[in-house]
């Protein structure tokens, strides 16, 4: 009566590959090398779940026990299989990386104005870049290209969204706090975008944050009327008046030495 069926032991050589001098001599000749390779290459041969869980562990325990060390060897874990389980274990909500409205070319520059009406189109396209919207124009006296720069319009919201509810907030703390506060958010605004080709929008951001000024005190008492001639007068008393900060980008890269002679 035969026993179950197991694979056979692993036979291990007993003598030396040949009878050489024992400094010449070779290493034993093995055999049954399967223990070993098991613990370190998966032996499922198949490209199943099983497979990518067991090299997914092996990649955690790697990282785990060099912690202080970079794992430069792992490539030889990663195959088709595990890239679709990653690809498909990412959540739905996560960012990603290329985002078709983020990442585009257009026809921006020096010449993009004259080029498209060459062609019979409409102006460059803009994009969005540090908060700043990006576009083409000319000079005032028609010299020649400028690059336009002003802050994007979903970033000015956010923020009168942000000031109209510390408002309503603090509505009760009186105008001297209040305009105080106003004051350096306006500094700390116009320190970042007040840049060249950018007046228009600055002021424009000023006004709407006196508004919601104004109707976070028309709110702290019904009865008394605050006409909007009384709150320019209060607002001019906290507020700075829009002014360019920054100089042009040429101008940032002339490096000057004493005498005014640009440095080569």
């Amino acid at each position: 009566m035969s026993a179950m069926e197991k694979s056979d032991l692993p036979e291990v050589a007993r003598k030396r590959a040949n009878k050489a001098a024992s400094a010449a001599a070779e290493p034993v000749e093995r055999r049954g090398g399967a223990k070993e390779n098991a613990e370190l290459q998966s032996t499922v041969r198949t490209q199943s779940r099983e497979a990518v869980s067991r090299a997914q562990a092996r990649i955690r325990e790697a990282v785990t026990r060099n912690r202080q060390d970079k794992l430069t060897a792992l490539l030889h874990h990663v195959n088709i299989e595990i890239l679709r389980a990653g690809f498909f274990g990412l959540r739905k909500t996560a960012a990603p990386g290329v985002d078709p409205e983020k990442t585009r070319l257009i026809e921006f520059g020096r010449n993009a104005i004259a080029n498209r009406r060459t062609r019979g189109l409409g102006k460059p396209e803009t994009f969005d870049f540090l908060g700043f919207k990006h576009y083409c124009a000319t000079r005032r006296d028609g010299s020649g290209f400028v690059l336009g720069r002003k802050p994007m319009a979903k970033r000015m919201r956010t923020k009168l969204r942000e000031i109209k509810e510390r408002l309503m907030a603090t509505r009760h703390d009186g105008i001297d706090g209040q305009g105080k506060w106003l004051a350096q958010v306006l500094r700390g605004w116009m320190a970042y975008y007040a840049v060249p080709m950018s007046g228009s929008a600055i002021s424009a951001f000023r006004h709407h944050m006196i508004e919601r000024w104004h109707g976070a005190l028309m709110r702290r008492s019904q009865r008394r009327r605050l006409t909007w001639t009384r709150m320019k007068t209060i607002a001019d008393r906290y507020l700075p008046f829009p002014r360019i900060l920054h100089p042009w980008p040429e101008k940032r890269f002339l490096v000057t030495i004493q005498g005014g002679s640009p440095v080569r």
